[in-house]
């Protein structure tokens, strides 16, 4: 499903809500290709600390377990970044399935 966004000065953001199967194949890259920056610099250091303390199959593991992680949450934490920027819901419909999907209280 996706929800509209809009800002004070009018600029509409259409973004997904659910399950984002991207970030399970790609992990840390979608969110450095749609410019979350510190999700994916704290992607990259998790990852980079894991290999250096406790080795590679390690980091292959935490690999594998942030993945999953964003999978399940990437899209919703997008959402709150963009409302944290001053967006807001741009109809009723759309307040309504973010109060649904639990990024927002009613």
């Amino acid at each position: 499903m996706q929800v509209t966004l809009v800002n004070d000065s009018g600029l509409y953001k259409k973004l997904d809500t659910g399950e984002n199967f991207l970030c399970l194949i790609f992990g840390g890259l979608v969110p450095l290709f749609k410019g979350d920056f510190k999700i994916a610099s704290l992607y990259f250091l998790i990852v980079i600390g894991a290999e250096v303390l406790f080795g590679e199959l390690t980091a292959l593991i935490v690999v594998l377990g942030l993945s999953i992680y964003l999978l399940f949450t990437y899209n919703n934490m997008r959402i709150r970044n963009f409302m944290k920027k001053g967006y807001k819901p741009a109809t009723d419909e759309d307040k309504e399935m973010l109060i649904k999907s639990r990024i927002i209280l009613g």
